[in-house]
């Protein structure tokens, strides 16, 4: 989702080392930061990797090094701030963010925090904003009676629905080629893993490409487009699993020990 990553293990870790001071623009390791389950995190030019925190009580988004001890936080006000994705060139970072009015807008931001940008503006709830490849697009849910898929073009400002079932739709993540999304949907109760082309209007049926699971979620395309890993419940726990769209084939990558979530493709496609 977003750019590549290829960072360590460790790094998902790393963060429960650094220390922020409530406030603080930036900090030294110190007293643990408490980032509450998931720490999302992305590859933003050659040493940093970016996620949220609930560190100083709200949720912000923070930048570190990943060779060093340095925390900054990106955005600095009280307002939650969530789901951080860079743009394709590395001088942006798109976010969602309650500071109008309380419900979620997407916001854009300079990769030093300067000159936030407001791209949405209403009384629904905007989530999970992402990239395209080229960066003239972005896709994210909008709660509309359920979580729907939109498209904004920056270039011209139109929003364009791509999605309008009567069941949730979350967390989409681009092909490689910008011509598809994979999300996961619950249409049946459960979760499943679904792809569309970005061509997509409404009416139209999605693939429904995982469907062997209780619970299967947060696709991630690998850089040629041919396989698709997401994270599924099974036998107590959450591991991470492989989806080959040329043959058809599942293949489990984690098992057990502890929950393995939201995977991420290396840039050369051998590592999550």
């Amino acid at each position: 989702m977003g750019l590549g990553r290829s960072w360590p293990v460790w790094l998902l870790f790393a963060g429960l080392l650094l220390g922020c001071q409530p406030g603080a623009e930036s900090s030294r390791a110190g007293s643990p930061v408490d980032f509450e389950h998931f720490v999302n995190w992305q590859l933003l030019g050659d040493r940093q990797i970016i996620f949220r925190s609930s560190a100083d009580g709200d949720w912000d988004i923070y930048f570190a090094d990943g060779f060093g001890d340095e925390l900054r936080r990106a955005i600095a006000d009280r307002h939650h701030n969530r789901y951080a994705d860079p743009s394709p060139d590395g001088s942006r970072v798109l976010y969602s963010s309650s500071a109008d009015g309380g419900d979620f807008d997407l916001f854009v931001v300079g990769i030093d925090g300067s000159g936030p940008i407001q791209l949405t503006a209403n009384d629904l709830e905007d989530y999970s904003p992402v990239f395209s490849p080229d960066g003239r697009r972005i896709v994210f849910e909008r709660d509309v009676d359920f979580f729907q898929l939109f498209e904004l073009d920056l270039d011209s400002g139109r929003v364009r629905q791509l999605t309008d079932v009567p069941w949730h739709n979350y967390a989409p993540d681009w092909s490689p080629d910008g011509h598809e999304l994979a999300y996961f949907a619950n249409p049946e109760g459960d979760f499943d893993i679904y792809v569309i082309r970005t061509e997509h209007a409404p009416g139209q049926d999605p693939e429904r490409v995982v469907d062997t699971f209780a619970f299967a979620q947060f696709p991630d395309f690998d850089p040629s487009g041919k396989r698709i890993a997401f994270e599924a419940f099974e036998s107590g726990d959450w591991d991470l699993f492989t989806f080959d769209r040329e043959s058809g084939e599942i293949r489990r990558v984690t098992r057990g020990g502890g929950d393995d979530r939201d995977p991420d493709y290396s840039p050369d496609g051998q590592q999550i």
